[in-house]
């Protein structure tokens, strides 16, 4: 069975540092898909605009749609689903899906909006500081869920898009998605 990694984008689309995140999981053996969300392969650094964009041309549920015609796709695969911030949320929104092995999510905030899913599989979501909401109060509403370890890390909301890929803090964030990795395909 192949360990296959699905990577879901921020509202920034593709960025080089998931480009570059992905050549690294397929060196270490790993299969990936990095799917655009928007029909245009938007790719950009505009936040306002980026959002706006996300919202009126794609949104959550054209989101999970597409999601899930790629976890069909590759139902035979042993599938984790890593996100970035709108990719986070989505992510979580899946970790109730038995297709799927494990889920791994950073500052995915609007998981604050989807409180009543309860994983099914092994989900490990990373915060940082937020300026819209209280990132503590959610990890405590948090907490309750079976199957999911939280964690509060260094950086502000959007890091990964934002820094250099040899930036420590981009290095030490994909440290824990192997080290994450390993763990979810040992159990």
């Amino acid at each position: 069975m192949r360990k296959t990694i699905i990577i879901i984008h921020e509202i920034y689309g593709i960025t080089e540092n998931l480009k570059k995140l992905s050549k690294e999981l397929e060196a270490k053996g790993y299969r990936v898909v990095l799917p655009s969300l928007f029909l245009d392969n938007y790719s950009g650094d505009n936040e306002g605009y980026s959002y706006k964009k996300y919202f009126a041309e794609v949104g959550f549920d054209n989101s999970i749609g597409k999601i899930d015609k790629i976890i069909e796709k590759n139902g035979a695969d042993s599938i984790v689903l890593i996100g970035f911030s709108i990719g986070a949320t989505l992510a979580w929104m899946k970790s109730n899906d038995l297709r799927i092995k494990g889920v791994i999510g950073f500052y995915g905030s609007r998981i604050r909006n989807n409180l009543l899913i309860n994983p099914l599989i092994p989900t490990k979501l990373y915060f940082c500081n937020e300026a819209t909401f209280e990132v503590d109060t959610l990890i405590e509403k948090l907490r309750i869920k079976n199957n999911l370890e939280l964690t509060k890390i260094k950086g502000d909301h959007g890091f990964y898009s934002k820094l250099l890929f040899n930036h420590n803090m981009i290095q030490e964030t994909n440290k824990i998605i192997f080290n994450d990795l390993d763990k979810i395909y040992i159990d």
